[in-house]
């Protein structure tokens, strides 16, 4: 993934890492935000991304209703989005 796009993911994710879910309303919300994201990563382009990437994308009302899961998750966002942009340079 070129520099370009590596800013441009992360800052992407970094927009829904911070999203405040509070209600079923945020959730979808959030759901139709991350869309765009996984809809830009389908694109055609040379993006590789790890599976989990997939699953912070697709789960989050399974993080909304468990703490545990939730902070499992983030912790692998939060080091993937630094990766990204470590690597943007």
């Amino acid at each position: 993934m070129v520099g370009e796009d590596r800013r441009r993911l992360a800052s992407q994710l970094r927009r829904l890492a911070t999203w405040e879910i509070r209600d079923e309303r945020d959730l979808t919300r959030w759901y139709e935000a991350a869309k765009e994201v996984n809809d830009w990563l389908r694109a055609p382009r040379s993006v590789s991304v790890p599976r989990e990437l997939w699953h912070w994308l697709a789960e989050a009302d399974l993080r909304f209703a468990d703490p545990e899961y939730a902070e499992q998750q983030d912790r692998f966002i939060q080091t993937y989005m630094r990766a990204l942009e470590d690597g943007a340079e």
